[in-house]
């Protein structure tokens, strides 16, 4: 009976401490609630700033990490928006569902420079030509 009653304990001991927190939710541009595809979401511990888990949004902006952490912060990240920081989370609930909403990030270039190098060698049916200027093999040869 002793028994009985120690492993009892021993298991439900194990299972209070290892209860498994679902985080779901979606991803979209605050400025117009578009869903935002292939997001990372990522997860990190509070009390020590470990990195935990992460995921990537779908075709939708919907994402799923499931964690046995007690305390823990989301920061989602995605080319051309601002990251995006959660406060501390403590998980309460076997199944937490949260939103984020992006801010877009826009940097503005001052200017675009296309340049192209013509080819030093240009071959045709029967000869080669060498630019010898363009080559660099006349240089300090004076």
């Amino acid at each position: 009976m002793k028994t009985v009653l120690i492993l009892f304990l021993v298991f439900n001991i194990n299972f209070l401490f290892a209860q498994e927190t679902k985080l779901t939710g979606t991803i979209a541009a605050k400025n117009n609630k578009e869903k935002l595809a292939f997001a990372t979401v990522s997860v990190f511990n509070a009390q020590n700033n470990s990195f935990l888990k992460f995921a990537t949004t779908d075709e939708k902006g919907h994402y799923e990490i499931l964690l046995n952490t007690p305390s823990f912060y989301i920061q989602v990240e995605l080319l051309g928006y601002k990251t995006f920081k959660s406060e501390i989370n403590t998980a309460k609930k076997a199944i937490q569902n949260q939103d984020f909403y992006l801010e877009e990030d826009s940097v503005a270039l001052n200017e675009v420079v296309i340049m192209q190098n013509k080819s030093a060698i240009k071959l045709s049916k029967d000869k080669v030509i060498v630019d010898v200027e363009k080559a660099g093999l006349g240089i300090g040869n004076d």
